[in-house]
């Protein structure tokens, strides 16, 4: 809980094809 935008950040930068593929489906989730 140091800093959790930092961490997020990383994460996103790590592997943003995997976000962009997770967001997809929320969002189709959404959607639905």
């Amino acid at each position: 809980p140091d800093k959790p935008r930092s961490a997020s950040e990383h994460r996103k930068s790590s592997k943003p094809i995997m976000e962009k593929r997770r967001r997809a489906r929320i969002n189709e989730s959404l959607g639905q």
